[in-house]
Parts: C-alpha cells; sequence; structure tokens
C-alpha cells in the first residue's frame, strides 16, 4: 500500500488480511481496481442523515434514515432494488408502525382544527367540552 495516500479505513481492513510484502507490491492503479470492485466509496452528503443507535433486550440495534437526490443509475437501482426488497416482513412492519406514528398525530390535529373551526356553528359549549365528548364517545 502506498505510504503518501490519506488513511482509509477499507484499504486498511483489506490489506491487514494480507500479508505485507504482498500488500506493499499493489500499485495506485491496483488499488482504485481493488476498492471499485468491492464498491468501496465514502458516503456521499445526504439532506436528511439520521443514525440512531439503541439498545433492545440484550443487544443494540441501529436505525438510518437516509434521504436525497438520487445518483444512482437505473441499472443500478434495478440490481439493488432486487437484492433490498421493499416488501419484506420487517420493512412492512416499520412501515406500518411508521405510519401510525406520523399519521395518528396528523389525524388528530386535524380534527381538533376542524372541530375548533366547527365550534362557533353549534353553540353547544366549549371547545374542551366537545373535545371530551368525543373522546368519550370514542373510547366507550
Amino acid at each position: 500500500m502506498v505510504k503518501d495516500e490519506p488513511r482509509d479505513p477499507f484499504l486498511e481492513k483489506f490489506f491487514s488480511r494480507i500479508h505485507p510484502t504482498v500488500a506493499q507490491s499493489f500499485t495506485p492503479a491496483q488499488i482504485a481496481a481493488i476498492k471499485l470492485a468491492f464498491g468501496a466509496r465514502t458516503w456521499g452528503s445526504h439532506k436528511i442523515d439520521i443514525r440512531l443507535s439503541f439498545p433492545l433486550f440484550w443487544r443494540r440495534y441501529y436505525i438510518v434514515w437516509l434521504a436525497g437526490r438520487e445518483q444512482r443509475p437505473p441499472e443500478r437501482r434495478a440490481k439493488e432494488g432486487g437484492r433490498h426488497p421493499f416488501a419484506s416482513l420487517g420493512n412492512a412492519a416499520i412501515t406500518v408502525i411508521f405510519c401510525l406514528v406520523v399519521g395518528i398525530p396528523i389525524l388528530l390535529s386535524l380534527y381538533l382544527l376542524q372541530a375548533a373551526l366547527s365550534m362557533g356553528n353549534e353553540g353547544s359549549g366549549s371547545f374542551l367540552a366537545q373535545l371530551m365528548e368525543q373522546l368519550s364517545q370514542l373510547f366507550k
């Protein structure tokens, strides 16, 4: 490995598995070809880059949410779509949970807004009283 290059975690791990004499024999062109073949690259910047790690039972799990402008060519999108199907059980469960966590507060806010706007038309008590009446009917 060429000593003048900046530190690259992928190359460090790759060359740690190879005898040092052999590792030093690689040319910069060969190193670039190895990185290209293994798809090693640094992540680009994303408009949304949220990474969470949390304990659950006796292990740690992580969630990564990345969003930004699509830059992959159509061939790569098609190839990766087959390897990472959206319609897996885990993806479906997370999608349903996400929709509930986001959707219920939005629907509740819209309902409360609608109730507040229509309160003057009905003339039957305060907004809070109407809300409590609606909630009591909902949980009967």
